[in-house]
């Protein structure tokens, strides 16, 4: 699925793909995938926002997760 929106250009075109594309890395514990997706979306939503946090909080540093939250809120 990624590969195919990310083909296509459509990461950059549609803001609703982001989420569900972080979300599913983190839920394979691809967090430094799902990072660079976050990394690459045009506008970073709370939903997005959200995917991330929460698979930092379950894979990754949990110190990461509360960056996450910091930056979020500023």
């Amino acid at each position: 699925m990624h590969g195919h929106v990310i083909k296509e250009g459509l990461l950059g075109k549609d803001i609703l793909l982001g989420s569900p594309v972080v979300a599913m890395h983190t839920k394979c514990g691809a967090m430094s995938k799902a990072q660079e997706v976050f990394d690459q979306l045009p506008i970073q939503d709370v939903v997005c926002w959200n995917a991330l946090i929460s698979g930092y909080a379950q894979h990754g540093p949990g110190e990461k997760a509360l960056s996450c939250l910091d930056q979020m809120q500023c």
